[in-house]
């Protein structure tokens, strides 16, 4: 954010923050700017002046596009050494949610696919009385499964928070 204060009868236009401020008085200025400045206080910093927020904005050059990954990688790079000056420091935003939904999906896969799995055999095996009677059903699931992933991404399906439980549904309802 720019800081537009009049200095000696002159407009200025800096950004608050060029460099990480390396000494109390530094920083004591700056948030005093910013103290002044309404479109900061109570947005990107607090009234009291004690938590602020830094807004990263990416380029939407198709060639310098990177994954959700990296960014969340380059952005804890930046933080990890403020973790001495500052009380807590941590990302918010789109990449950032968007890589933790995905996580969260390859967690809840590898949980639910084999409880799912190990269910439907125990309930086949039970109910049936044998092994090859849970087994055939098990070999149906698998190759409805690998087909429906075929033909999603044959279409471009992206797998998100609703297609991910895709598989398992295959398996609980076949």
């Amino acid at each position: 954010m720019k800081n537009i204060k009049s200095v000696d009868d002159e407009i200025t236009s800096e950004p608050f923050l060029q460099a990480f401020p390396q000494n109390p008085r530094d920083a004591d200025r700056i948030r005093r700017d910013a103290l002044f400045n309404p479109l900061i206080r109570g947005n990107l910093l607090s009234d009291a002046g004690k938590a602020m927020a830094v807004k990263v904005s990416l380029t939407d050059d198709p060639e310098a596009a990177h994954s959700d990954k990296s960014i969340l990688v380059a952005i804890e790079q930046i933080l990890t050494p403020l973790s001495g000056a500052l009380t807590q420091a941590f990302q918010i935003g789109d990449p950032y949610l968007r890589q933790t939904i995905t996580d969260k999906i390859r967690s809840d896969q590898r949980n639910i696919l084999p409880r799912s799995l190990i269910a439907l055999l125990l309930t086949l095996m039970l109910t049936l009385r044998r092994l090859n009677g849970a087994i055939i059903p098990l070999v149906t699931a698998a190759i409805s499964i690998i087909w429906t992933l075929v033909f999603m991404a044959a279409l471009d399906v992206p797998i998100n928070v609703m297609t991910s439980i895709v598989p398992a549904l295959l398996i609980i309802i076949g």
